[in-house]
């Protein structure tokens, strides 16, 4: 039975086994005890799927304070804080080629972890290749085909002459839900305020859009940047800063007003079952 220290700050964390070997030689240190206690541990800048045992008199040689520590919380009695969700892919957000050699990786957003735990995992191998996550290839690579469309020379063009229109003469007010939001319906107040919002935008003016807590400024400005992206089909970058604790809402909340976001899924789920 082993001690589990799962997680970044439970576990013990360093550069891993071989730069022990370099450091301080394995050959010097005594022979381990096939029945000592073993520790599950978290490496610094790997992810949890690389997590791994490693018995106690090796860690007491390379990790020793964090060691005392974690027997000091904890005592000697098996336990488990490993977060099984923690190495679960839930993203992948970006590829580029393998920096030490040949291949390629990609950028793993972790279920339940922030997006600052992020870690480049490589491509064809470990958990990034079991079918379950094929989805999450495609999702990365649907999103880079529609960023390549969007920066190409006609989407440019395109979007120079929708907003020179809207300069010269201001986008008509919708009277009722645009096509490119879902979800629930807006309510009036929303709608006077997208309107607000896209003659702002016409008139090339910063605004700032205040309003009690429970009103829908989240779906108000949703709707907004869906506006700019359907009908004045703008190419630059969206910007949405909020606090990190928020992201993961933000995400929920633009795949549930918008209507290409929710096909998407649909797709996923139906493709996934098949």
């Amino acid at each position: 039975a082993g001690t589990v220290g799962g997680g970044g700050a439970a576990g013990v964390l360093c550069n891993g086994v071989g730069a022990l070997e370099q450091q301080q030689g394995l050959a010097g240190l005594p022979p381990i005890d096939p029945n000592e206690p073993e520790y599950l541990v978290k490496w610094v800048g790997k992810s949890h799927v690389h997590n791994e045992w490693v018995p106690g008199s090796l860690l007491m040689a390379f990790a020793r304070r964090k060691l005392l520590n974690f027997r000091k919380k904890h005592g000697a009695a098996p336990c488990n804080f490993q977060v099984a969700a923690h190495a679960v892919p839930e993203r992948f957000m970006a590829r580029r080629p393998t920096p030490a050699g040949p291949g390629w990786e990609v950028l793993v957003k972790w279920k339940d972890l922030g997006y600052e735990h992020a870690t480049w995992e490589p491509e064809g191998q470990g958990v990034l290749i079991q079918p379950e996550y094929i989805h999450l290839h495609k999702e990365m690579w649907a999103r880079q085909t529609k960023v390549l469309q969007r920066y190409s020379l006609p989407a440019q063009q395109v979007a120079q002459a929708k907003r020179a229109a809207a300069a010269a003469s201001l986008p008509p007010d919708l009277q009722g839900q645009p096509s490119f939001v879902g979800g629930s319906p807006l309510y009036p107040h929303q709608l006077v305020a997208l309107n607000w919002l896209r003659r702002m935008w016409a008139r090339s003016q910063h605004a700032i859009f205040a309003d009690e807590m429970g009103l829908g400024k989240t779906a108000t400005a949703i709707a907004y940047l869906q506006s700019l992206i359907h009908e004045f089909k703008a190419t630059a970058p969206l910007l949405i800063v909020v606090p990190a604790a928020l992201i993961d809402f933000w995400e929920g909340e633009w795949q549930f007003w918008s209507p290409e976001e929710q096909q998407q899924q649909q797709q996923q789920r139906y493709a996934h079952k098949c």
